[in-house]
């Protein structure tokens, strides 16, 4: 259950805050992480743009689960670790 705060009505997707978090505290740009998360599609073929991540980051763009696979992959982080804290099933 969610405990934390309520996901913006207006957010597309519940994990850009947390691929900005993370991309910024690794020190990659958009350039960057865009490049990698293309890089790590493979043969999915998710091509993805600086300007389409800023606005997946911004939850102004949905984001396929195999993008969500990418960031995670690119980032080298879990999937799990770009769902906010808050929206994690935590067993009681």
């Amino acid at each position: 259950m969610n405990s934390g705060m309520p996901i913006k009505a207006k957010s597309m997707n519940v994990c850009g805050s947390e691929i900005r978090r993370i991309r910024k505290a690794k020190g990659l740009t958009l350039d960057d992480l865009a490049a990698r998360m293309e890089f790590e599609a493979g043969a999915a073929g998710i091509e993805i743009s600086p300007g389409q991540l800023a606005k997946i980051e911004r939850g102004e763009k949905r984001l396929t689960d195999r993008g969500l696979i990418a960031a995670a992959r690119a980032l080298r982080v879990r999937v799990d670790e770009l769902i906010p804290e808050d929206l994690r099933y935590v067993e009681e």
